[in-house]
């Protein structure tokens, strides 16, 4: 049996070395052993991506073209 395993910042542990498979495979042993079924999907559509896309590409241009707003109309105090 190995020590345990070294830990980054904020409790994460390193995974290299280890195939998605062994990863979501420890997940749902730990799930299973806090009383939990392993029920995340874990992977992204079309439909999804698109999207988040979409939301990004909207705030971002939102955010230029209001940009300039900013200097002209100050808020007032």
């Amino acid at each position: 049996m190995s020590g345990p395993r070294p830990r980054l910042p904020g409790g994460l542990i390193p995974v290299s070395g280890r195939t998605r498979q062994e990863i979501i495979a420890e997940d749902v042993r730990d799930l299973a052993r806090l009383g939990y079924a392993q029920q995340l999907f874990r992977e992204m559509g079309g439909f999804s991506n698109f999207a988040i896309s979409f939301s990004i590409i909207s705030v971002l241009t939102g955010a230029v073209l209001l940009f300039g707003y900013g200097p002209v109309c100050p808020p007032r105090i």
